[in-house]
């Protein structure tokens, strides 16, 4: 293989990793409206899943974004002195006020305002890519 064909290889895989390093995918976000919907549903039934099934996507969502965070910045959870069931009210509230968004929205709206202080840095902020 020659000198420029290596070169060209090293290149384009320094650049995938760049432009993947600051960035992330939501998978299994629903709609603001949805949700807002769903738990506010006459039928007990639909409420509750939707309660329970958003808890648990957000317990996802703040854990991957935990393990990046922390790992980074040597910093405790995202959610600091709040907890799973703050952060939903968070992400109900937000939909209420936004319901054209989605929950992934929500969410980084949430972790914004949650963010404890990172020392010498400051705070990134979450961005949706």
């Amino acid at each position: 293989m020659s000198f420029r064909s290596l070169t060209l290889i090293f290149v384009l895989l320094l650049s995938s990793g760049a432009v993947n390093s600051q960035g992330f995918t939501v998978y299994g976000a629903r709609g603001c409206g949805s949700l807002i919907g769903s738990i506010e549903s006459t039928n007990k039934y639909e409420k509750d899943l939707a309660a329970s099934t958003t808890k648990n996507w957000i317990g996802g969502f703040l854990s991957a974004y935990n393990s990046w965070y922390v790992v980074i910045y040597k910093t405790p959870s995202v959610l600091g002195s709040s907890d799973l069931d703050g952060a939903y009210m968070s992400v109900v509230n937000y939909c209420r006020a936004n319901p054209l968004k989605d929950i992934s929205d929500a969410m980084f709206d949430t972790v914004n305002s949650l963010l404890p202080p990172v020392p010498s840095s400051g705070n990134p902020p979450a961005k949706k890519r």
